[in-house]
């Protein structure tokens, strides 16, 4: 899909915003991912997360994320019971559990959320995409990166399905 068929509430933003009714972890994944596309962070990182209770602990290790958002699906603010969630976005093989185990949930087809076995606390999601993967940290779990701030987020995705309005000029897609 191109930029003319994102912007607005043309019927491929319907189509997406339907997702409640069982969202689509592959249009949720091209979304970011084309949303994301040429955009750079100027710093390199290494982030480190840790969950509520300190058990389990990730490090992304990375030139750049693919990308840093805020979602507000219905599954990010069930999850979360917050209005939305910021996500930051690294390849895969970027992000990698240091300490603690997961338990792991399908949340949609293709993609999948980790939780502290211990507190339940988000540790990181994984979406698989023929030919792309990715996998995204909760941007409240990261901190250590070279400004000690966390990537700020470009987008807001599934603002269609907002609980919040939310005005702080960053762009905002309705699926």
């Amino acid at each position: 899909l191109g930029p003319s068929e994102w912007s607005g509430t043309g019927p491929p933003c319907e189509r997406i915003a339907a997702r409640d009714r069982g969202t689509s972890s592959l249009l949720w994944a091209l979304l970011v991912l084309w949303l994301t596309r040429g955009s750079a962070f100027s710093l390199a990182m290494q982030l480190q997360g840790v969950c509520a209770c300190g058990e389990c602990r990730v490090t992304a290790d990375a030139p750049a994320p693919k990308f840093s958002v805020y979602c507000h699906c219905t599954i990010c603010r069930r999850i979360t019971g917050a209005p939305y969630t910021h996500f930051v976005g690294f390849q895969t093989d970027q992000v990698k559990l240091t300490a603690g185990e997961v338990r792991t949930w399908e949340s949609t087809p293709g993609c999948s959320r980790s939780f502290c076995k211990v507190c339940g606390s988000g540790v990181f999601n994984e979406c698989v995409i023929p030919g792309q993967e990715f996998r995204d940290v909760p941007a409240g779990t990261l901190y250590g990166n070279t400004d000690g701030e966390v990537p700020p987020a470009g987008n807001h995705i599934f603002y269609g399905n907002r609980v919040l309005d939310v005005k702080d000029g960053i762009k905002k897609w309705e699926g």
